[in-house]
């Protein structure tokens, strides 16, 4: 059974309803947001694998950062198990609706409390956008979900052109090197500054 094609993601995707994203690497830009994943999943622009057997120094350098931030993944994951006990138990919901509410539920519960306890800092919302700070103090931000009107009755042509530029291997291949090449230009900035 092929469950990623099934998925409420790459079905939203597909309907054009998803956060806007744009960024440049190697004065390339990209329009497209992107998914770290483990080897299981298939080598598409919006999904990201590290390399289960680095040939060189950028790859192995790739690989590590890369499985460093799906780590951090994993670990939100377990903050919101381990404070909502629902999500640790085996489901005994039957509709994958009333799952996804539970889910969402939890999520924003999670929020709220994580807002209040951070309500001092004016700055973390602003604007309906959300401005978040690495350790190392770099600065992104992330605008609210975008949703482009004009896709609400996707025809199916617009369906197969959104799922060929999402499962685009070609488009994944060149991001995944533009990555491996800026990261390894910010690793060799670090050293010579220490």
């Amino acid at each position: 059974i092929n469950v990623i094609d099934q998925s409420d993601l790459f079905e939203e995707l597909t309907r054009g309803n998803a956060p806007e994203v744009h960024f440049v690497l190697n004065n390339k830009v990209y329009d497209m947001g992107y998914y770290l994943t483990d080897g299981i999943y298939p080598e598409w622009y919006v999904l990201m694998q590290s390399f289960k057997n680095p040939v060189d120094n950028k790859q192995q350098l790739f690989t590590e950062l890369q499985e460093a931030k799906r780590k951090q993944v994993e670990c939100a994951f377990g903050v919101l198990q381990a404070r909502w006990r629902i999500l640790a138990l085996a489901c005994k919901l039957w509709r994958k609706e009333a799952m996804d509410l539970v889910i969402t539920c939890c999520i924003i519960l999670h929020n709220m409390i994580v807002e209040d306890e951070w309500e001092e800092h004016e700055d973390a919302v602003k604007n309906n956008n959300y401005v978040f700070q690495e350790a190392n103090g770099e600065r992104f931000q992330v605008d609210k979900l975008y949703k482009d009107e004009s896709t609400e009755s996707f025809g199916s042509a617009n369906i197969r052109e959104m799922r060929r530029r999402y499962q685009d291997n070609a488009r994944h291949h060149e991001l995944k090197n533009d990555l491996i090449e800026h990261m390894w230009k910010r690793c060799l900035i670090l050293i010579t500054l220490t």
